[in-house]
């Protein structure tokens, strides 16, 4: 058996405040004895196909998501994440990215997406004109 616990978007704070609620979480993790995994579940950029789509068919919606799905995906893998903060409100402007990208905020507050730690790509791909990545921090 595994205890679960799953905390989701605090959609109506800002992404520093998101960033500091996850910061907060730290502590209690540390006292716990319990083994924790942390998941941040969102999508990239959020431009879909209205119409379900052939996956063999299937594409990223436009070449301005692919551009900045691929530029954030790449900041990540060199751990350059003080660079996505500082994009991520545009980045979430241009390509419709989900709840203002604020997964990378909690990651970043729990300590997960640390400067100068890479991540690794195990995968992009698109899911009906979406971007989606699967990133180990």
């Amino acid at each position: 058996q595994v205890d679960v616990t799953m905390i989701s978007s605090w959609l109506y704070a800002g992404y520093d405040k998101t960033a500091a609620l996850a910061a907060s979480l730290v502590s209690l993790l540390n006292d716990d004895p319990t083994p924790t995994a942390v998941i941040g579940i969102t999508s990239l950029s959020g431009n879909y196909f209205p119409a379900s789509c052939d996956p063999r068919e299937d594409h990223i919606a436009n070449k301005v998501d692919d551009t900045w799905n691929r530029r954030v995906i790449n900041l990540c893998e060199l751990g350059k994440f003080g660079q996505i903060d500082d994009l991520a409100g545009d980045y979430a402007k241009t390509c419709r990215v989900d709840v203002d990208f604020k997964v990378m905020a909690f990651l970043r507050g729990i300590g997960a997406a640390k400067e100068g730690k890479p991540a690794m790509l195990h995968e992009y791909q698109p899911i009906c004109g979406t971007g989606a990545a699967v990133l180990q921090f």
